[in-house]
């Protein structure tokens, strides 16, 4: 948003907007408890950057101790011990210029974050944006996509009150209508479905009453899949994420039911099919968002990939400027590997101890490992895996995210984290690391008795 002059301000004001420092993954072992997905953080306050000059780009040790000891990392990890007291990773700024502009300037972000918002709201704001800095805005329905003969390009799309636009490039933002790359120039499709099997999703409202407003999206592990539960101004935006074979719509939202009462107001299920197209770029039409693919809502990686797409588009634009097909080439194959690499990531995910039931008891059996987690759980067993290592098999998510998914299912061999932690704690380091150590531990600690309440930070930025 930043990057097209949308102010975090605004999406606060006018679309219910609030802070997002990570994921809450609650009973996803079944045991009640719940690990902490956090966004980058900054150097003097990410654990997994501590010692990093010492240890030839290993693992911290900070990690590796907490790791050895069978402990959570959310104990070491800035942003859940922030999120855990309703506390967002901004500290006022000193910086007397910033304070006639834009509010969230007045502030210094000690991490990477992200927002939620009202979908709805936002569209509403992005078009009237849009459209103040020139944008034209049609509203119809597509009726028919015209070709240029001796090119097969799009020329002209026709729409059903009559309007005939002409077009040099089209983006195709169809979502799972898939009207253009899919039913208009048929492109091959790439099903992930034999690795993730859900396949409905329906969703649900749950208000907020509280003051209190958790700077996190929470993934709760439920009976037959996982549920989202997003917080906007007085509300909390929820959906059951499924597998349709285990269970009906009727029996999911019994299980909801069950868990927060019966006043819950169901929105319209949907069915998708985990996977990609193979092009996303043909001849003179991109596909974004939902056109393109679609892994599932864990994460939030659609936004993810939309924002890779487009950086890849820019990368690329050559492609849309001369028509040479080498740039159509390069963004097909990136944002297929892209997607192919958040597959790896997602699967990860549901490699839990949840046995309650027959949808989590036989997950493993009935859904086919990607080649790159097999890699990973061999090193698993082995060492304990080092960026080196994942940057060979996913560019897309670095070292924090696999630990923070890894240790939170407890899934890494805790003797293995001893070894390695014993081999680098050698003695002409462990001075410098235990010295680093405490630094780290002295930073989060000041840098958290300086951070903004949420539900007040919220309140500032609407001024």
């Amino acid at each position: 948003m930043d990057s097209v002059g949308i102010a975090v301000s605004d999406i606060v004001k006018y679309a219910k907007g609030t802070i997002k420092s990570g994921i809450k993954f609650t009973d996803w072992n079944g045991d009640d408890t719940s690990y902490f997905h956090p966004f980058f953080e900054n150097t003097n306050i990410n654990v997994f950057e501590v010692n990093d000059a010492m240890n030839g780009g290993g693992v911290s040790t900070i990690v590796l101790d907490a790791i050895s000891k069978g402990n959570s990392l959310d104990n070491i990890l800035f942003s859940a011990n922030s999120s855990n007291k309703n506390l967002v990773n901004f500290v006022p700024s000193l910086n007397i210029e910033n304070k006639s502009s834009n509010p969230i300037h007045h502030f210094n972000s000690l991490s990477n974050f992200g927002m939620h918002f009202d979908a709805r709201l936002l569209a509403k704001y992005l078009k009237k944006s849009a459209m103040y800095q020139g944008v034209r805005y049609v509203e119809s329905e597509l009726d028919q996509i015209i070709n240029n003969e001796e090119d097969g390009t799009i020329k002209e799309i026709t729409t059903k009150r009559g309007d005939k636009i002409p077009c040099s490039f089209v983006f195709d933002c169809s979502g799972f209508n898939r009207l253009i790359i899919g039913k208009h120039f048929n492109s091959e499709w790439e099903s992930y479905s034999d690795s993730l099997p859900m396949k409905r999703a329906i969703p649900f409202i749950i208000p907020n009453e509280s003051d209190d407003v958790p700077p996190y999206t929470e993934s709760i592990a439920l009976k037959y899949g996982w549920m989202w539960k997003i917080p906007v101004e007085g509300r909390f935006g929820c959906g059951y994420v499924f597998d349709s074979d285990f269970i009906s719509d009727e029996q999911a939202m019994d299980e909801i039911r069950e868990r927060f009462g019966t006043d819950i107001e169901f929105g319209k299920p949907f069915t998708y099919e985990a996977g990609r197209y193979k092009q996303t770029w043909i001849k003179n039409c991109i596909a974004i968002g939902l056109s393109a693919g679609f892994i599932e809502p864990l994460e939030a990686t659609s936004i993810w990939t939309i924002i890779a797409s487009l950086n890849e588009y820019i990368s690329n634009n050559l492609g849309a400027i001369t028509k040479k097909p080498f740039y159509i080439d390069r963004f097909n194959d990136r944002v297929n590997k892209f997607h192919d690499e958040t597959k790896d990531f997602i699967y990860l995910h549901y490699l839990t101890k949840r046995n309650d039931s027959e949808f989590w008891k036989t997950f493993k059996d009935k859904n086919k490992i990607t080649e790159n987690i097999y890699k990973f759980l061999v090193q698993c067993k082995m060492t304990m895996p080092d960026s080196k290592f994942l940057k060979s098999i996913n560019n897309a998510y670095d070292l924090s995210s696999f630990y923070s998914i890894t240790n939170g299912l407890h899934l890494f061999n805790i003797e293995n984290a001893a070894e390695v932690l014993e081999a680098t704690n050698s003695d002409i380091r462990r001075e410098y690391l235990s010295s680093s150590g405490i630094n780290f531990r002295t930073n989060m600690l000041l840098n958290l008795k300086n951070l903004q309440d949420h539900n007040d930070f919220l309140q500032y930025l609407k001024m």
